[in-house]
């Protein structure tokens, strides 16, 4: 798995919810992968609200007995983003002893 730089983040918002964490990380960074995992929970659930009502239909979706609906997509990727933003929290309060929005 690729390890997540704040250059990765720049380049793509999702990357600091798919990519691993370094074993080093700094407040900055960290309010970096939180801003970016946020950013990306409230988009999906943008999105899941649209493919709800049948605004949104990912590129080259076909429906099959399989494959999770437009909605269910989005709501999974939303709950993946949510994770990570908890996460980062959690060592924000393990490393520094302070709540995330302290060190914001």
């Amino acid at each position: 798995m690729t390890t997540l730089t704040l250059d990765a983040i720049r380049d793509n918002p999702w990357n600091a919810v798919t990519h691993e964490l370094p074993d080093y990380m700094d407040g900055f960074f960290l309010q970096a992968v939180y801003c970016a995992a946020k950013y990306c929970r409230a988009s999906e659930h943008g999105f899941s609200v649209a493919a709800r009502e049948g605004y949104y239909e990912p590129q080259n979706w076909r429906p099959s007995g399989n494959c999770p609906t437009p909605y269910d997509q989005c709501l999974q990727r939303g709950e993946v983003a949510h994770r990570r933003c908890e996460l980062v929290r959690e060592i924000v309060k393990q490393c520094f002893g302070k709540d995330l929005d302290d060190l914001m």
